[in-house]
């Protein structure tokens, strides 16, 4: 058990903006939040929960950061609470990300229960509601309430599949000016061990302390790299960015000039789906690709206006429930609308 004080929040929220891949919301919009955190909770592995306790999640669905995290959260609580009798005994985050995390912190703050040290995704945020570990072990998500902060609120008790469930909070969002949070998977510690991605807290907040030493220059590149698992794969400046929104998601490229001269593309639904050199993937999901802006040493969102840029291009591995054959069939390129090959480390 680990009390998450705010200086290690803030390293969780700087390991976060670069595990994310891009999405999982502005690390500025987190920061905000953070300042109304005024009683931080503990982090517990989910072995110090007893088998059958009940966890639940905090979900942040679409493109944009206007809707209110407080409001809406607790909104969909409040509802959620009344639909499920069973006491929650801790929240998880459903995917590493500055504000999706953070936001789950807040929730946890508020309820006075502990977060798991794992997230639903695993050590990282993903563009899709299915792209979630927990769909390979066919466990349920429902029910979920899902609301906006202008009190509006949706209730799903049941969907005939993954992809209506998906599309109903998308649509949800989308209506409701960008983006929207829901509180459901209610499921049980026991459930969700060795499905999830456990220790992925602690290993945001170490990435974080490693990334002020890396701009502080206590630590090299390639020790920063050794130390957390990941491999540089290029360097180069944006000089092009073209992302627009579409159908609920951040969609588009970014274009990059290498030192050698080189050019790469990073595909982009809402987080990094592919890496490109000469229109070939040089690697995909459902490993993570990590782009690290070397001016202010925080991972790049693809939210924000990124062109100019110099950045560092990372690779990490996913987690091992991803790189089973029914993993990588489900967390590919292709389920994600792109004809192109997938490519893992």
């Amino acid at each position: 058990m680990l009390k998450l004080t705010q200086s290690k929040l803030n390293q969780l929220l700087l390991g976060a903006s670069l595990l994310s891949t891009g999405g999982g919301g502005k690390l500025n919009s987190a920061k905000k939040l953070l300042r109304k955190i005024t009683k931080t909770p503990k982090l517990v592995s989910l072995t110090e929960l007893k088998p059958q306790d009940l966890v639940v999640t905090l979900i942040g669905v679409g493109d944009k950061d206007v809707c209110n995290p407080i409001i809406a959260s607790l909104t969909a609580l409040k509802v959620f609470q009344k639909l499920f009798k069973q006491k929650v005994k801790a929240i998880i985050p459903v995917e590493i990300g500055p504000l999706s995390t953070l936001t789950a912190v807040f929730l946890a703050s508020k309820l006075n229960l502990p977060m798991v040290d794992a997230d639903i995704v695993g050590f990282r945020a993903s563009p899709e509601v299915f792209l979630e570990t927990i769909t390979l072990a066919n466990l349920s998500r429902e029910p979920i309430v899902i609301a906006n902060d202008k009190n509006d609120i949706l209730i799903l008790y049941r969907s005939s599949s993954i992809e209506v469930m998906e599309q109903s909070l998308r649509n949800f969002a989308t209506v409701s000016g960008g983006d929207a949070y829901g509180v459901g998977y209610p499921l049980t510690a026991q459930q969700l061990k060795n499905v999830v991605g456990e220790n992925s807290l602690s290993y945001s907040i170490k990435l974080g302390n490693d990334l002020n030493q890396l701009q502080n220059g206590q630590i090299s590149l390639s020790q920063f790299c050794q130390k957390n698992g990941l491999i540089q794969l290029a360097q180069g400046k944006i000089t092009k960015a073209k992302l627009q929104t579409k159908n609920g998601f951040i969609q588009g490229q970014y274009f990059l000039k290498t030192n050698q001269k080189q050019t790469l593309t990073v595909i982009v639904k809402n987080e990094n789906i592919a890496l490109l050199k000469n229109d070939q993937p040089i690697l995909t999901v459902p490993d993570s690709i990590l782009l690290l802006d070397i001016k202010k040493f925080i991972g790049i969102n693809n939210q924000d206006k990124n062109l100019g840029k110099i950045i560092i291009i990372l690779g990490k591995t996913a987690i091992p429930i991803w790189r089973s054959k029914s993993g990588l069939s489900l967390f590919s390129p292709q389920k994600l609308g792109y004809n192109i090959r997938q490519v893992i480390l």
